[in-house]
C-alpha cells in the first residue's frame, strides 16, 4: 500500500519557509502542508510569502504551492 508524501520534502525545487505568519510576530512555525499519493512524484514546493495586492498579510498563514506530475 502506497503512504502519502509530503511535497514539501521530496519536491526537487523546494523551501524551508515557515507557514505561519502570525500577522508579523516572531517565532511562527511550518504549520501547513500538502500530502500526495497515486502521483507521479512532485517537481516543487513553494510557500508565497510576497506582499499581495499591496498588503503584506492576507492571512495568518502564507499560501502553499506544488506542482505534481501525474
Amino acid at each position: 500500500r502506497a503512504r502519502m508524501k509530503c511535497t514539501r520534502e521530496v519536491a526537487a525545487l523546494t523551501d524551508n519557509k515557515n507557514t505561519s505568519n502570525g500577522w508579523g510576530k516572531p517565532n511562527q512555525h511550518i504549520i501547513d502542508y500538502i500530502w500526495f499519493e497515486g502521483f507521479g512524484g512532485c517537481t516543487e514546493y513553494e510557500t508565497i510569502t510576497k506582499p499581495y495586492g499591496g498588503k503584506t498579510f492576507i492571512s495568518d498563514h502564507f499560501p502553499i504551492r506544488s506542482i505534481l506530475l501525474f
